[in-house]
C-alpha cells in the first residue's frame, strides 16, 4: 500500500511539473528542444500581449502544432481573425553568451512572432493588404542579448488567420549549426524544388505543344498540356512568396478550380491515350468540372470554408 501511495505521489508531481503554466528548460548546446504542446492562445490583439511581463493565465490553451481554426470560429463568429500564441521557455545560464534558432513550422496565414517583446521575425502581411504565407516555414534567429538565461522567455506569436488558421510541422529551438541546417533543408523543398518542377512541365508544355500542332487530330496532347498549365497553377501556390493574387480568397478560389480542371482533363487524357470511347463519363466529368468550377467562382466568403473542404476531398476521390 505505501509503495502504491509512493509511485501515486510521484505521479502527482510529475503531472504538476507538466502543466500549461511551467517554463519548457532549454538545457543542451548540442540538442534540438522541442516546443510542441500546449501553447496559451487568446483571441484579440494588443501590442502588450508580445512582452514578456504580461500576465497570460487567463488565456485558453491549446496544442501546438495544429490546427486552431474551430477557435477563431469560435471567438470571432467568422473566417477571419487575429489571435495571439504565447509559450514560456528556460535557457540554462551554462548556455550564456549563445543565441538560439527558432523553427515554427508553417504558419497560416502570416505571423509576427517576438522574443522577450522584441520583434524577431515576420512572414505573409496582415490586414488590409494581406497575404498567406501558408507555405513558408518559418525560422527567426534569437540573438543572446535577447535571452534572459536562467530566467523565464516568452516567445509570442501573433497570426492573422482567415478561411484557416494553424501552425503545423516541426516546431523547436535548434542550436544554431543545426537551425541553419534545417532552415536551408526547408528553403530548398519549399521554394527550390517546386520551381525546377514548373521549369521542367514548361519544358514538357512546350515539346508536347509542337507535337500536337504537327498532330492536331490526336486530343491526348492538348489534354496532356492542360494537365501542365493547371498543374503548374498549384504547384506555384506551393512555393510562391510574393502576392500575385488579387486577394486570399482569390487565391483559394483559383487552387480550387485547378484541382477541378486538373483531375477531369487527366481522366480525359487517359481515354484519349488509350482509346476508350465512354460519351457519358466524359460528359459527366464535364457536367462534374463546370459545376464545381462555378460554385468556386460565386461561392460567398462565410462558405468558402466548408465548400473547399467539401470540393477538394470529392474532386480528389473522382480523381482516385
Amino acid at each position: 500500500m505505501r509503495i502504491l501511495m509512493t509511485i501515486l505521489f510521484c505521479a502527482i508531481i510529475a503531472g504538476a511539473a507538466a502543466t500549461p503554466g511551467s517554463a519548457l528548460v532549454i538545457s543542451s548546446p548540442d540538442e534540438v528542444t522541442a516546443l510542441s504542446g500546449i501553447w496559451k492562445i487568446h483571441a484579440g490583439d494588443s501590442p502588450a500581449f508580445a512582452g514578456p511581463e504580461f500576465d497570460d493565465a487567463r488565456w485558453d490553451n491549446t496544442g501546438i502544432p495544429g490546427s486552431f481554426m474551430r477557435y477563431v470560429l469560435q471567438q470571432y463568429g467568422s473566417v477571419k481573425g487575429i489571435v495571439w500564441l504565447r509559450k514560456t521557455i528556460t535557457v540554462d545560464p551554462a548556455l550564456r553568451g549563445q543565441g538560439i534558432g527558432l523553427s515554427l513550422g508553417k504558419i497560416a496565414q502570416a505571423d509576427e512572432t517576438f522574443f522577450n517583446g522584441v520583434k524577431i521575425g515576420a512572414t505573409g502581411s496582415f490586414p488590409p493588404d494581406d497575404f498567406s504565407a501558408w507555405n513558408s516555414p518559418r525560422h527567426y534567429f534569437v540573438p543572446s542579448h535577447l535571452i534572459r538565461y536562467g530566467g523565464e522567455n516568452t516567445i509570442a506569436v501573433r497570426v492573422s488567420c482567415y478561411l484557416y488558421g494553424e501552425m503545423t510541422g516541426s516546431v523547436q529551438a535548434s542550436p544554431l549549426p543545426i537551425w541553419n541546417r534545417n532552415r536551408e533543408r526547408d528553403r530548398f523543398l519549399s521554394s527550390t524544388l517546386p520551381f525546377c518542377v514548373i521549369a521542367m512541365g514548361l519544358i514538357l508544355f512546350c515539346i508536347f505543344c509542337f507535337f500536337l500542332v504537327l498532330r492536331p487530330g490526336e486530343q491526348e496532347y492538348l489534354y496532356f498540356c492542360l494537365q501542365i498549365l493547371f498543374g503548374a497553377l498549384i504547384v506555384l501556390d506551393l512555393c510562391t512568396f510574393r502576392n500575385i493574387h488579387i486577394g486570399t480568397l482569390v487565391r483559394f478560389k483559383i487552387v480550387g478550380i485547378s484541382w477541378v480542371v486538373l483531375n477531369v482533363v487527366h481522366l480525359l487524357f487517359l481515354h484519349r491515350f488509350y482509346g476508350f470511347t465512354r460519351p457519358r463519363i466524359e460528359k459527366a466529368l464535364w457536367i462534374y468540372c463546370t459545376v464545381m468550377c462555378g460554385l468556386a467562382v460565386f461561392i460567398p466568403e462565410p462558405a468558402a470554408r466548408h465548400g473547399g473542404l467539401l470540393l477538394i476531398p470529392l474532386t480528389t476521390m473522382l480523381g482516385i
